[in-house]
């Protein structure tokens, strides 16, 4: 059952204590949702309305015997908890600055918004999630008013996703409250220090909640799961977070604290929150549990795969959090290889590599094989298929030839289809079976491969003549040149062989991240400044020729804006010092420059490049039988 009643913020802040359960998301309000509440908030002020309700607050009593003592849990409402609070912090901190920090102070005290127990006393009553207790801590350094800094971990405070929207919205709030205080003269601190404590005293006494306590019999977790379906929807990544704490099957928050904070976060470490990487990272991970998952049953799969772990009932608290961490070990397995092939860093791939020694021929091998397939970048259809074969190469070290094969011809695929402008459509097709096939391995994995190949007609694998004709601009479709998602990489493979680090993994190792200076440039430019400078580029040729890769070249940055439309000559003339030396960043533009120096850039060098590329495309984009 429930308890339910009404309640001004002030009352609320009459509590010992609020925590945020550990299922709970992070602070996620936008600027939109804090300008509303911030409108609503001044209606109080002008008197238009007499009361603001915020809607319900779902409170659960925290457990006595546990590390929560005498406060309770906010199973939905933090949002707006938490933006009152900041909306408070706010304004104190402006009255800090209108008069002197015992003002400040005395006006904080006034709030309530700080514990007084004394194993406590001086910090906020609300308990936020470890995320939002080190955004919130930055926002109390900035106030200066000896307010008691939440603890956390060692290192926590470094961590890549300690970035939540805490910090954004207090500055948000700032903004707001100096636009309202704008009505006074500069030098009017009295009026603008009373504007302010009149806000304070409004918020906490008229801002009401319909105050929702639950009974022993609720289950908060399932209450927070279905509450959030009427607000912002939970993604995927929360609810699969919920449910395997929900399999702790414990009310003590020590357990779920633990279980949250050393193996739960630990998993989410890494994945960067910006670019939603372990919502992307659970959808393959789920097919490669089950071949045929889609992205709408990715999360019953995993549930269920959850349920796996915990079929029999944990008898005490060492059992149940020793049952987590091996569930959590297990959704781990493929995390690294995944920020591996999404991250386009060195360490990626040395944290996928680690329990290889560095000095062997096969973690150079490897290491050139993911360096690879990262700059590829490839599409997320063949990510749970790639995930299983670099775990087994990992793994298996005898198997490593069979898992190069493998990639090797999974990579010369893909570049073919993007070369010939073969559309996306076929991968899921060919690669879905060989997911089940490879739990299950019976063939080898190159093998396999090559008979989805062969038996999935959306999917052929592009043949050297059709690979020629397009390169060379003999195909009827072949006019609109290469695509952006295969330029960099065909021009930046073209100058590994150029410059011969293919044959050479040491070297590769350590050679700097230089792909990402690389730029994709026109010999002929798009738009050049005088089209007469081009001879033999007649309208036609120009067609055809001008975004073929025979006509594109890498520049770095500096070089490009030197370049910019000028012809040829004037190019060359850029990139040679005064000695006569011709100098560019990438030796397969330096070839361009110093083959065609004499005879310029017309049809006859344009269509010999085509030659030259599609000969060393052929060989290295072949099919390994």
């Amino acid at each position: 059952m429930t308890d339910f009643n009404k309640q001004q913020f002030y009352e609320l802040l009459q509590a010992p204590r609020y925590y945020c359960p550990v299922y709970q998301r992070r602070y996620v309000w936008e600027q939109s949702n804090v300008q509303l509440l911030f409108e609503d908030l001044l209606k109080l002020k002008d008197k238009s309305r007499y009361q603001c309700f915020l809607g319900p607050i779902v409170l659960e009593h925290s457990d006595t015997k546990g590390i929560h003592k005498e406060g309770k849990h906010i199973i939905d409402g933090q949002q707006r908890f938490t933006t009152l609070i900041l909306i408070i912090l706010a304004a104190i901190n402006e009255i800090s600055k209108q008069a002197d920090k015992e003002t400040a102070k005395s006006e904080l005290a006034n709030s309530q918004l700080l514990v007084v127990t004394p194993y406590l006393s001086g910090q906020i009553k609300f308990l936020p999630s470890i995320y939002d207790r080190i955004e919130l801590n930055k926002v109390i350094d900035l106030l200066d008013l000896d307010i008691n800094r939440y603890e956390v971990k060692p290192g926590e405070e470094e961590s890549e996703k300690t970035d939540t929207a805490i910090q954004d919205r207090f500055e948000d709030i700032r903004k707001l409250l100096e636009n309202e205080l704008s009505i006074f003269e500069p030098k009017n601190s009295e009026g603008k220090i009373q504007w302010l404590q009149d806000f304070i005293q409004l918020i906490t006494k008229k801002v009401i909640f319909a105050v929702i306590q639950l009974g022993p019999d609720l289950d908060p977790q399932e209450v927070f799961d279905r509450l959030n379906f009427a607000g912002k929807p939970l993604t995927i990544e929360e609810l699969f977070r919920n449910y395997t704490l929900q399999k702790l099957q414990t009310d003590d928050p020590k357990i779920l604290e633990k279980c949250y904070e050393d193996y739960w976060l630990n998993f989410e470490k890494g994945f960067s929150e910006k670019d939603k990487d372990l919502r992307k990272y659970l959808y393959p991970l789920a097919q490669t549990i089950k071949h045929d998952a889609t992205k709408e049953s990715a999360l019953t799969i995993l549930k269920e795969k959850t349920d796996s772990f915990f079929e029999n009932n944990q008898q005490n608290e060492a059992e149940a959090i020793k049952t987590f961490a091996n569930s959590i070990t297990e959704f781990s397995k493929y995390k690294e290889i995944f920020l591996c092939l999404t991250k386009q860093t060195q360490r990626s791939i040395d944290d996928a590599m680690n329990d290889l020694s560095k000095e062997t021929q096969y973690f150079q091998e490897f290491f050139s094989l993911l360096r690879d397939l990262q700059e590829l970048k490839l599409e997320p259809a063949t990510f749970a298929y790639v995930f299983q074969v670099i775990h087994r190469g990992l793994t298996k070290t005898d198997e490593w030839k069979e898992v190069e094969k493998t990639l090797r011809n999974l990579e010369s695929f893909i570049v073919r289809r993007r070369i010939v402008r073969r559309e996306r459509s076929g991968l899921s097709n060919v690669l879905k079976p060989l997911i089940e096939k490879s739990n299950n391995k019976t063939t080898p994995h190159w093998q396999d491969l090559q008979n989805s190949l062969l038996t999935v007609s959306t999917s052929a694998f592009p043949d050297d003549e059709e690979f020629t004709k397009y390169i060379k601009g003999e195909s009827k479709d072949s006019e609109v040149g290469l695509k952006k998602n295969i330029q960099r990489y065909a021009l930046w493979q073209y100058e590994l062989s150029i410059q011969q680090l293919r044959v050479d993994p040491i070297k590769r190792i350590n050679m700097p991240w230089e792909k990402k200076r690389l730029t994709v440039d026109h010999v002929r430019p798009q738009s050049p400044s005088k089209r007469n400078d081009w001879p033999g580029w007649n309208q036609k040729f120009e067609q055809k020729w001008l975004n073929k890769w025979a006509n594109l070249v890498p520049m770095t940055s500096k070089e490009n804006s030197t370049k910019r439309n000028l012809n040829f000559e004037e190019s060359l003339a850029k990139f040679t010092d005064k000695d006569g030396v011709i100098k560019t960043q990438w030796d397969s533009a330096l070839k361009i420059y110093t083959d065609n120096k004499d005879a310029g850039w017309g049809p006859d060098q344009v269509k010999a490049r085509a030659e030259e590329l599609s000969d060393w495309a052929v060989d290295r984009w072949k099919y390994n039988q």
